[in-house]
């Protein structure tokens, strides 16, 4: 069992891409400048016409579609790059360790979602329907205290912190297949990183803050060009919405790939 150092591997992941921003940005550039375009003419494309209508909602479903082709390809190609060394060449390399990548990435977010759906219904719905059956005075107080909303926000955010550390857990399988590993199994990444429940909900709440301080930027951003004014704060706002995607999206990819070297590979940072 490795005790997990939280400050060091979210520094390690921070550190990994800025030191190696160059080929973040080879890896994505493709794919970037593709979903881009396409959110910028999803944002500013407001047909009228139904047939136009129906070809905006296509567009939706076609951005969603290529935003997670787009996540796995430079997935595989970062985590290659850090755990062995190897400047990505083309996508068509690693196509088949892709849709090995795909699969096992459903796998787990099927996984996460159940236990998403489990803890949810233990935390809410059964209090909930206990409250139900309770005195009327009981549920009486319980709305005249003016903690009832802060209580209302923590239920609601209470079982994703549960699953959170989970979610870390099993996603240190995916780099894994990024490598060629088909040695290492859902179960080792459960067991290599047993005991870590609270260093990972640490892990969590600090990409939770980089992410909130984000995005309190780019709203900022938005007031200063809102859409209204034209086609040119319509570019502005989205590329730094998209901008904002990618920085989350390297630093989350980043993370998986510091844990996995971690309780995988028994790296240190």
């Amino acid at each position: 069992m490795r005790n997990l150092p939280v400050f060091a591997a979210f520094k390690h992941a921070v550190t990994t891409v800025y030191r190696h921003k160059e080929v973040a940005f080879k890896i994505s550039r493709t794919w970037f400048a593709l979903l881009l375009f396409s959110a910028i003419m999803l944002a500013y494309w407001n047909p009228t016409d139904p047939v136009m209508k129906s070809v905006h909602s296509l567009t939706g479903i076609a951005f969603v579609i290529i935003s997670f082709v787009a996540y796995m390809f430079v997935a595989v190609s970062w985590q290659r790059f850090v755990l062995l060394n190897e400047m990505p060449n083309s996508w068509l390399a690693t196509g088949h360790l892709t849709l090995k990548y795909f699969g096992n990435l459903v796998l787990a977010l099927a996984a996460i979602i159940l236990m998403l759906i489990f803890v949810y219904l233990w935390c809410i719905v059964i209090p909930a329907a206990a409250l139900s059956f309770s005195s009327e005075e009981w549920r009486t107080m319980i709305r005249s205290d003016g903690r009832s909303g802060l209580i209302a926000v923590l239920y609601l955010f209470l079982p994703y912190l549960i699953v959170a550390p989970f979610n870390y857990r099993l996603l240190i399988k995916i780099p894994a297949i990024a490598v060629g590993r088909i040695d290492f199994s859902f179960y080792d990444a459960l067991k290599c990183s047993r005991w870590n429940f609270w260093r990972l909900l640490g892990l969590f709440a600090l990409k939770f803050a980089v992410s909130a301080a984000l995005f309190v930027f780019l709203f900022q951003m938005h007031t200063l060009f809102p859409s209204s004014i034209g086609l040119f704060a319509v570019v502005i706002n989205t590329t730094f919405q998209m901008l904002f995607l990618w920085l989350l999206t390297m630093l989350g990819i980043s993370m998986n790939t510091s844990l996995y070297g971690f309780f995988a590979e028994q790296r240190n940072f």
